[in-house]
């Protein structure tokens, strides 16, 4: 999976918001949720699940398989 096709398909995502010019930072209502960056190790995501930010690869496309269905859990489970 291309990192585009991850955040088209983080963009149709049921109560997630794309903000700023690449659309890459993602807002849950108007607390901030997720971004993505180059990291030491690749490309990350920062998410953040409760009240900090994790650092997660995203460098594969299992990877960004993984924090999809985690990203989709999460928004299931609040």
């Amino acid at each position: 999976m291309e990192l585009s096709e991850l955040l088209v398909a983080l963009r149709s995502t049921e109560g997630l918001s794309a903000k700023g010019k690449t659309q890459s930072t993602f807002y849950i209502g108007s607390k901030p949720f997720m971004h993505f960056h180059d990291g030491p190790a690749g490309l990350e995501a920062d998410v953040k699940w409760v009240d900090t930010f994790e650092r997660v690869p995203v460098g594969t496309a299992a990877q960004q398989k993984d924090l999809l269905r985690d990203v989709r859990a999460h928004l299931a489970s609040r």
